[in-house]
């Protein structure tokens, strides 16, 4: 067992009322129910979780500001490297050799990328 501590991002106040106030825009059936509803002070702190092809498990952290941070688990459960990747990239395949992705460049296209994981 391992613990993996996280800085909780707090949900601001605007973005719940804004949640809520489009909930109660839907369906009348919904509105009642969204008064009424209860939001998490804070983000979850993980955004993503991605099975490695050798047994690592890649942990995408949540980040307010967009930054992207990936640990990477070795089969027991402990950090063995940590990845800051752009907000353009998307891992789809990753090892602890290589990482593979979708890019998308300024025009909105999406290319296929493979990066070499030094250490």
């Amino acid at each position: 067992a391992h613990s993996y501590p996280s800085q909780p991002v707090c949900i601001p106040a605007a973005v719940k009322d804004s949640a809520k106030a489009s909930r109660i825009r839907g369906a009348p059936g919904m509105r009642a129910a969204a008064e009424k509803m209860q939001l998490p002070e804070s983000y979850p702190p993980f955004a993503a979780v991605l099975a490695g092809r050798d047994e690592t498990t890649w942990v995408e952290l949540y980040s307010i500001s967009g930054e992207r941070t990936w640990n990477v688990l070795e089969g027991r459960g402990a950090v063995v490297g940590r990845l800051r990747i752009p907000r353009n990239l998307r891992i789809m395949v990753a090892s602890r050799e290589n990482v593979w992705a979708t890019e998308t460049d300024d025009d909105g296209l999406q290319h296929i990328v493979r990066y070499r994981v030094t250490r």
